[in-house]
């Protein structure tokens, strides 16, 4: 734990949108407790590639990357380029290597990153899913082995990597690399059905993400130990219709009765079932019947049942849905003792004229002002 809280601290004083972001998902793994499942030393890496990714995105390297990205661009500029000591200029290169450079040069050019020193490079190479299939047939092969993991993961997130190669980075010795093969829709479905039973709940919560996993293997990640693979299901259900009705219902059924409320409120924010969205209504967790409150797909009449909800969050969530019936609007949301949900009524154009006319009104100066902006066509 310790040793976690510290790579945030550092994530912090680095800063940048991409840092944030990893920090978020890094206390999401503090919170559920998955310290035993997260190699530490792939935390150190995740810290140094956020860090180089923040910094490639630095005014400093905007004429270079806008010099990658014309099509006018000669292939000897990229040739100089690529001979760069700035790794992140030569990634950058990598990045854009796409079909206006002739083929041959091409090759040579992507053959030259392929054996970049420097790992950060060689990645940006595995990612690119601009160049011609047997130039990167070829690549591919090499990547796989790559020593560095983050560049195998990197193939392994490319949908345009051959599906054998994908079959091989399935089985990488390390799980962030199986989690993005797990995850991409071109691994094959034998390889995909091993990942069902993967070690790591991270790979197996990656899985329950790819829309091509198969109903069988989608209702066995249903029934897994760990929280988060169960809510990556709740989610897939509310995105992905590719297994048949039946049984996505069957499945929305049995999560919309986990014990964990995270679980319960992934599906109620996206389901589009309507006996799944009553019973995320009648939730005891105000945090699942906010989450339905706020999902366009909730029944009327439930939606009616939630203005009418003792938690505040529930009923601003409420008044904020377009598809809240006006009368309800008008009748309870507009007329609420919390200003906030008053604003979000006065926001909402499904609010009676007559009821954001009143609100202009409202004793609060903040829904007052939203009211007045909100009555003009």
């Amino acid at each position: 734990m310790y040793k976690i809280k510290n790579l945030l601290k550092d994530l912090t004083v680095r800063g940048g949108r991409v840092a944030e972001n990893l920090k978020e998902i890094l206390w999401d793994f503090v919170e559920e407790q998955y310290i035993q499942i997260i190699q530490l030393e792939l935390l150190g890496d995740l810290v140094e590639e956020i860090y180089l990714l923040d910094k490639a995105e630095n005014d400093n390297y905007r004429s270079i990357r806008a010099l990658v990205e014309d099509p006018t661009t000669s292939p000897e500029t990229f040739e100089k380029l690529a001979e760069n000591k700035d790794p992140i200029v030569r990634r950058i290169v990598a990045e854009n290597l796409n079909t206006n450079i002739p083929s041959d040069i091409l090759e040579k050019l992507a053959k030259r990153l392929a054996e970049d020193k420097s790992w950060f490079v060689r990645a940006a190479l595995a990612e690119n899913s601009n160049l011609p299939p047997d130039i990167f047939r070829k690549l591919a092969e090499e990547l796989a082995k790559d020593p560095d993991w983050r560049v195998r993961a990197a193939l392994a997130e490319n949908d345009n990597t051959p599906p054998d190669i994908l079959g091989k980075l399935a089985e990488d010795e390390y799980w962030s690399v199986r989690a993005e093969a797990a995850e991409n829709p071109n691994t094959p479905q034998d390889k995909l059905r091993k990942l069902v039973k993967d070690s790591n709940p991270l790979v197996r919560a990656a899985l329950a993400e790819n829309s091509n996993i198969s109903a069988e293997d989608l209702w066995q990640l249903a029934k897994d130990s760990y929280l988060n693979v169960r809510v990556a299901v709740a989610r897939y259900l509310s995105i992905h219709f590719r297994i048949p009705p039946e049984m996505r219902e069957e499945l929305a059924k049995r999560l919309a009765k986990d014990k964990y409320w995270r679980v319960r409120a992934a599906l109620a924010e996206g389901s589009n079932i309507p006996v799944i969205l009553w019973w995320s209504a009648r939730d005891k967790d105000p945090r699942v019947r906010e989450k339905a409150a706020g999902n366009s797909h909730t029944p009327p009449q439930a939606l009616g049942e939630l203005a009418e909800d003792p938690n505040p969050d529930v009923r601003a969530a409420d008044a904020r849905n377009y598809n809240t019936p006006p009368d309800i609007l008008y009748w309870w949301s507009a007329r609420d003792k919390d200003p906030r949900v008053r604003l979000f009524a006065a926001l909402n154009r499904s609010t009676p004229l007559k009821g954001r006319v009143e609100l202009t009104r409202d004793r609060d100066p903040d829904v007052r002002n939203v009211a007045m902006r909100n009555i003009i066509p």
